[in-house]
């Protein structure tokens, strides 16, 4: 009885195995057909969607072949960075001596 169930649960597994193997295969071969047919339908859909997700970086524009306008963008976005991580820390005293010290009179009167 307890062989059986054994033999029963060896089976299933067996069966989920093959399953599985069966449906990968066929999620493999449909992504490999998606992306071997280089529609300019297809491009335009995650440039899209990247444009969305990813706007400020450009990565919508690369992906279109527009590499130039991509670099562009992407250094504009690089910069901005740079200058408001720069304006925070100078603001919060980080980087100014001048502003430890005038923060420090200033904030006991």
């Amino acid at each position: 009885d307890l062989n059986d169930m054994l033999d029963d649960a060896k089976e299933g597994t067996k069966e989920f195995a093959n399953e599985a193997k069966s449906t990968a295969r066929e999620f493999t071969e449909s992504a490999k057909e998606t992306f071997t047919t280089n529609t300019g339908e297809n491009k335009k859909v995650l440039a899209g969607i990247l444009g969305i997700i990813f706007g400020c970086l450009g990565v919508h524009k690369f992906i279109l072949g527009y590499n130039k306008e991509g670099i562009i963008l992407l250094s504009i976005t690089f910069s901005w960075y740079c200058f408001i991580l720069y304006w925070c820390w100078y603001l919060y005293g980080l980087g100014s001596k001048y502003c430890w010290t005038y923060r420090r009179y200033h904030l006991l009167d």
